[in-house]
Formats: structure tokens, sequence, C-alpha cells
């Protein structure tokens, strides 16, 4: 299993993961049924290793204005609790060519997270899409480090 930088496994490790953390996804998977989603089996060790997890991501310093401030970013791993309108799904999908599954949100954000077959974490707000990063651990790490990301509409 690929790991984090150590200031993201600090954070997670505070938050209550570990790499051998495995929770019953059942019920997640009885609702993705319903919705016709497929789940890989990645997917599903993700879930069982991140689901019901809260995380608490403080950014590292930015400055503006001569001022310092910090981000802080409450991400959940509830993908029921962020299902996607499957309208807005069909078309995230077809602007990443790849099926997806939601596996969570930003909370006191508007961006719900999915994640693709090979695992890349994407954030959806309405009409646009961003990736967020080529995995969970360079998510975390992308939103960490306050990059940049640029935002495509989908319809």
């Amino acid at each position: 299993m690929l790991l984090p930088n150590n200031n993201i496994q600090k954070i997670l490790h505070e938050n209550g993961w570990s790499e051998d953390r495995k929770v019953n996804i059942d019920e997640v998977l009885i609702s993705f049924n319903k919705f016709n989603y497929h789940v890989s089996n990645n997917q599903k060790k993700f879930l069982e290793n991140f689901f019901n997890l809260e995380i608490t991501l403080k950014t590292q310093k930015m400055m503006t204005d001569n001022r310092e401030y910090h981000t802080i970013y409450k991400i959940q791993f509830f993908p029921v609790e962020y299902s996607v309108i499957d309208e807005f799904m069909k078309d995230y999908e077809k602007y990443t060519k790849v099926a997806l599954i939601p596996i969570g949100g930003i909370h006191f954000t508007n961006v719900s997270l999915l994640m693709d077959s090979n695992l890349k974490i994407y954030g959806v707000a309405e009409y646009d899409i961003t990736l967020l990063g080529n995995n969970i651990f360079d998510a975390l790490e992308n939103l960490y480090e306050n990059k940049e990301f640029i935002w495509d509409e989908v319809k």
C-alpha cells in the first residue's frame, strides 16, 4: 500500500486512521448497488480503510495582505451522505471517461469527493470538477499545501 508523506500521515493518525484500519462497508455497498455503481476491489479496500472517518486538515500557512492564515478543511468519508445527483454523475463520468463513485465531501463547502477505479480523487461542485490527486494521499497533500486547482465546467 502506498503511504502518505510524514505530515499527512501524522494528520491521518491524529484523526483515527491507520494503515490496517478496516471497517464494515456493507451499508455502503447496498446503497451503491441501488444506484448501480460498480465498485472495484481497490475501491472496496479504500472504503474499508477510510469509511466513516472525518479528517480535520489544517493547511500550511498562507500570506495575504501581510497576514498569515490557514484554511481548515473537514474532510468526511461518508459516501452515502454525499451522494451525487445521477444526472451530474453521468456528466462527471463523461468528462473523466471513467466510472466514478462518491466517497465523501468537504464539510462547509459545496464540494463532494468522487473516486475512479484507478483511485484518483476528484472534487465536484454542481457543474464543476477538478482532479484533487492521483490517490487519497496525493489529494490530501495537495489540499494541505494549498495547491491551486483548475475547475472545469462539465456541462
